[in-house]
């Protein structure tokens, strides 16, 4: 007799993902190609198997994608993207996630080669091309588990986390509970039990990003999503989040998107 339990800690659940379009690219350095006007509020995961590329944005600088990285942008901020050098090997997966992205955003993730990856991808190709619906979705599923592989094999070859990392991460559970009473500064550094300045030093050690910088990403991605589900107007995405009027957030959203909130939706 066999009689085995698997059983979770705690929760550790999965936004609900869907795959839109899978380009799989093997390009020389004359590939830039023109991008339309984006209007599709999806994000974007670049992974590098060869050579690099890079990525230029509306509202900040770039990105170099060297060899064996992973990337998710948001699609409407990218201007442009082309091969750097000679070769560029890359898979660009566009994709929905239903709520607050569990990864970082325009972030170059070191992610190792996968013996899986290749198989898992073309199956990804395969059932995303067909024209039965449960097809598409096992293709989006099959994405999802990749993703989440990449990101497993990123997590465990960081460094060793800091004294005041699990700190952090309690003040960014803290912002995600209540984006409508938003947290100042001074607020988040006394939950971290750290002065304001070192705060201020420890957040960006951790997270590559000020305090300030990463919690408008996090309401701006919560207020992408809201504006999407549909339900709910501009001027109740603003409230719901903590902004001080629709038109501060629609400058905000406009800013950072390109695009401004009424067109998202």
């Amino acid at each position: 007799m066999l009689n085995e339990l698997a059983w979770s800690a705690a929760p550790a659940g999965c936004a609900a993902v869907t795959l839109g379009q899978l380009w799989r690219v093997d390009a020389g350095p004359s590939y830039h190609p023109l991008r339309a006007a984006p209007d599709a509020p999806v994000l974007v995961a670049v992974r590098t198997l060869a050579g690099r590329g890079r990525v230029e944005f509306f509202d900040r600088g770039g990105l170099d994608l060297p060899v064996e990285t992973l990337a998710v942008l948001e699609n409407q901020s990218i201007r442009e993207y082309g091969c750097e050098g000679p070769r560029w090997r890359f898979w660009w997966f566009c994709f929905r996630l239903d709520g607050v992205p569990p990864f970082p955003l325009h972030r170059v993730l070191p992610v190792p080669p996968d013996n899986r990856e290749e198989a898992d991808v073309a199956d990804c190709a395969r059932l995303l091309a067909s024209e039965d619906a449960a097809s598409r979705a096992l293709a989006s599923a099959t994405f999802c588990h990749v993703l989440h592989r990449w990101l497993a094999h990123w997590r465990e070859g960081r460094p060793r986390p800091g004294p005041h990392t699990a700190a952090v991460e309690a003040v960014i559970e803290a912002m995600r509970r209540d984006f409508a009473r938003p947290l100042t500064v001074r607020q988040m550094a006394w939950m971290a039990h750290l002065s304001e300045r070192r705060f201020r030093q420890v957040f960006a050690e951790t997270t590559g990003k000020s305090p300030k910088r990463f919690y408008d990403e996090l309401r701006l991605a919560a207020a992408a999503e809201m504006l999407r589900a549909g339900g709910m107007n501009v001027s109740q995405v603003a409230d719901a989040l903590g902004y001080s009027s629709p038109f501060h957030f629609s400058r905000e959203f406009r800013r950072r998107r390109g695009v401004p909130p009424s067109r998202w939706r």
